[in-house]
């Protein structure tokens, strides 16, 4: 809602204080400070940041001709610090007056720009202390989920639910016993009830509607479906009001309608593939549900179009979580939910919700899971359902699925890598081995690695695979030479006269490309230099 001029007139009576700074700009104002002075006022939990109001008192409003171009300005300043500012400006008496209103940090989490946590102190900017820092920190530690639920009571809970989860947490422990514990037992057992009373993490699974509607209304999720990406109403929509396991396979169940089947052919068998993989869906869900965080408004969206599904919640990524190790580090915002997922198999691998998102993608050739909508106040993914390779999907084909299901995340990153034939990074090299071991991958020219001959002969580009593996395979006659002499080694001249193919210079070169690679190694000095197989062996 736009500020009106008599909101202005109540601001400047307030004074400034933990919500509020007024600067006089009138000509220009520097980014860095508005930057700046925009992290302090996050870091406060939050206000408004007003130009064109003097510091005098009474204040009066001198208008500001700072940042003409507003929208520039406020994309700018959420780029540097990835939280949703909003900026506006108002005509106060034929005066302009530029207001940005600062969202608050979330919990557990201090803004930062430029080196510092900046706070405000009086006119000035510092940066937050050693003791504010160890208090904001702090509240990451929390687990909202584990809290009890004020006024929460057994009977808010609906036996349904908790049966669901009786029979999953049975399903894969085989304790029969728990089938003839009662309600009360059952949630004791796993801590959704302690001494104290019901838990948070209780009434988000198990909670009756009306419970939920009046302690955590925001536990809401609602699912859209849209055929295009026209705006207007959803050709379907539900508002999941519900606790979890009330609405979990429900949600799944109407997501799988539209869940349109693609196929490949090996030999005479035609392989269904379809377009959005049930661990994963439901993998991408549960993360929402666990790591939103519960004390924001709003709910989480599921949003399914024809090839890709979007969801977003509340809360950004936890504390120590980041995109760049997204993929290595776990610290669930709600770890009794996490806890109760996992007892019951509702999620396979404690931690690795993220991990699966991407196996499942590089495995279907999908692309990767997309974080691009992720700020500090929401966590958005985007699920892509599109095959784009479906010789890669034929050559999996052709290995043991029980040697794939043992690969891990970086490997199958690896793979991926060397599928689209992009030079594997220094982190992932050391994959390489595991891979060539398996026969997933070869060699290819110049250091780097290709998939193996099944796949360009599934893709019809066997020409491409002996091009790319003409220099390696001069490489392996050299090692092969190599291995014949392996106790007095062969020099340069020898290897020369046995490679009619190979000139001079270039053989030179193949020598130092499987040095490089440890693959061979030398002794001795110029003339007297002869090689050998394998690394150089260490010295004891």
């Amino acid at each position: 809602m736009a500020t009106t001029p008599e909101q202005l007139e109540q601001w400047m009576r307030e004074g400034e204080g933990e919500r509020l700074e007024f600067k006089a700009a009138r000509d220009s104002y520097s980014v860095e400070k508005l930057t700046r002075y925009c992290v302090a006022l996050a870091n406060e939990r939050g206000g408004r940041f007003v130009l064109g109001v003097d510091d005098g008192n009474p204040r009066r409003v001198v208008g500001s001709q700072a940042f003409s171009d507003l929208e520039r300005t406020v994309t700018a300043v959420r780029q540097r610090l990835r939280i949703l500012i909003t900026g506006e400006s108002l005509n106060y008496h034929g005066r302009r007056v530029v207001v940005f209103h600062v969202p608050s940090r979330p919990n557990g989490v201090a803004i930062e720009y430029d080196g510092k946590h900046w706070a405000r102190d009086g006119e000035s900017l510092i940066g937050l202390s050693t003791d504010q820092l160890r208090e904001i920190f702090a509240e990451a530690g929390r687990d909202f989920s584990a809290e009890v639920c004020v006024g929460l009571t057994l009977d808010d809970l609906d036996p349904d639910a908790i049966h669901r989860f009786r029979q999953a947490i049975v399903a894969k422990t085989g304790n029969q016993r728990l089938l003839a514990a009662s309600d009360e037992q059952l949630l004791r057992d796993v801590e959704a009830i302690v001494e104290e009373g019901v838990t948070n993490a209780a009434l988000i699974l198990f909670g009756k509607r009306p419970a939920l509607r009046k302690h955590l209304a925001q536990a809401e999720l609602v699912f859209e479906y849209r055929s295009n990406e026209a705006s207007g109403p959803a050709q379907d929509r539900e508002d999941y009001q519900s606790c979890v396991f009330d609405y979990v396979d429900d949600l799944w169940q109407r997501i799988n309608r539209r869940n349109d089947k693609d196929s490949f052919q090996v030999g005479t068998q035609l392989i269904p593939v379809a377009t959005f993989d049930e661990r994963t869906i439901r993998e991408v869900i549960l993360n929402a549900i666990t790591h939103r965080d519960y004390q924001l408004g709003g709910n989480v969206y599921v949003r399914q179009y024809q090839r890709r599904i979007e969801v977003t919640s509340p809360g950004g990524l936890p504390l120590a979580v980041n995109l760049e190790n997204i993929l290595y580090r776990s610290s669930p915002r709600n770890r009794r939910i996490a806890d109760l997922f996992l007892k019951c198999a509702m999620v396979e691998r404690s931690g690795q919700g993220v991990n699966l998102m991407f196996e499942t993608a590089i495995r279907q050739t999908n692309r990767l899971p997309d974080f691009r909508h992720t700020d500090a106040y929401q966590v958005g993914v985007i699920i892509s359902g599109e095959v784009t390779d479906k010789p890669f999907l034929r050559f999996l084909r052709g290995f043991d699925e029980n040697l794939l299901r043992h690969l891990g995340t970086e490997d199958w990153l690896a793979v991926d890598r060397v599928r689209q034939e992009t030079p594997l990074p220094e982190e992932l090299r050391e994959c390489a081995d595991r891979l060539l071991e398996l026969g997933l991958i070869v060699r290819g020219g110049q250091g780097q690695f290709i998939l193996a001959e099944a796949y360009y002969r599934f893709s019809g580009k066997l020409e491409r695979f002996e091009r790319l593996r003409a220099r390696e395979r001069l490489k392996e006659q050299i090692i092969e030479r190599l291995m014949e002499h392996s106790l007095d080694g062969v020099s340069r001249g020898q290897l020369d006269s046995q490679l009619d193919q190979v000139s001079y210079a270039d053989l030179g070169k193949l020598l130092g490309e499987l040095a490089t690679e440890q693959r061979i190694h030398s002794r001795g000095e110029k003339k007297g230099t002869r090689w050998f197989p394998g690394p150089l062996p260490e010295e004891k």
